[in-house]
């Protein structure tokens, strides 16, 4: 089992899922057959199971964001279902399983986000909040959900790093929700993600983007180009020095959560004109 684990992890670097591997890589060996339950098969699980523990386990979610919530923030999950649904936040709904009848007769799944895809947040919390609080983050939701969709079929090539926009969108959510937070490093990284896409934004329409411009520059590049313009107060939110890297206290919660906002709002918008496949 040594020797299979050592080349399974030659043909994934990421654990999830790498008993699976494991399993193909002994019946190609082998040249054996392992039905379902075979107790063969439940050994090599367990193996790898008393090796990585939790960490074979999958995340199924596509991403997630930071929401702000009476000043407190939570890691918002991007859901992962198949075909469609439809995405609510009802406290009343709590507990329910509900569906929505739509004009053509189709009835579609809804799915209640105040129902564990929410970190941290408990049921009686969830009971608490305001009919604005839940359409806020109702549209933290769906901004999050348009960025990423919008990244995730973008076509990706030469110069248009979208693998790395949405690893700086993570970033800027991570360093929010971690314990200390940093908001210096999350503004930052909303910066990057932002910079990242609008440069590839004029890399596909054929021109060379200056090597150190500000992100205001960047974007009038891209509005000289075809880009529609973007809106100066979300340019402004996202836009830091350098220095914040060294010094997280020049970014202030607020700052950084409307960095990461105004981020995914423009890398949607963006990223939505790139090809995609």
């Amino acid at each position: 089992m040594t020797a299979i684990d050592a080349e399974v992890r030659k043909q994934s670097r990421v654990i999830p899922g790498r008993e699976v591997l494991a399993l193909m890589e002994f019946t190609r060996r082998f040249l054996i057959e392992l039905p379902m339950g075979h107790p063969l098969e439940d050994r090599i699980v367990n193996w790898f199971k008393s090796v990585y523990g939790e960490r074979l386990n999958t995340d199924f979610n596509r991403g997630y964001s930071a929401v702000m919530i009476r000043g407190d923030l939570y890691k918002l999950r991007f859901l992962t279902f198949f075909g469609t649904a439809v995405i609510v936040s009802r406290p009343d709904w709590i507990g329910r399983r509900m569906a929505r009848r739509e004009r053509n007769g189709e009835m579609l799944p809804v799915i209640n986000l105040l129902e564990h895809h929410i970190a941290g947040m408990t049921p009686d919390n969830a009971r608490r909040l305001t009919i604005q609080e839940c359409d806020e983050l109702t549209n933290a939701y769906s901004r999050m959900e348009s960025a990423l969709t919008a990244l995730e079929t973008a076509e990706t090539g030469s110069n248009v790093h979208i693998t790395e926009i949405v690893d700086d969108l993570k970033a800027a959510a991570s360093h929010l929700l971690s314990e200390p937070p940093n908001y210096g490093f999350s503004r930052w990284s909303s910066q990057q993600a932002t910079e990242k896409i609008i440069k590839s934004y004029i890399v596909f329409k054929g021109s060379v983007p200056d090597r150190h411009p500000s992100l205001s520059k960047l974007c009038q590049t891209a509005y000289n180009l075809g880009l529609p313009l973007q809106e100066s107060a979300k340019i402004a939110a996202i836009q830091c020095s350098a220095e914040v890297r060294y010094d997280s206290s020049l970014a202030t919660k607020e700052e950084a959560v409307a960095a990461h906002y105004a981020s995914l709002e423009i890398c949607a918008t963006v990223a939505d004109l790139l090809p995609h496949v």
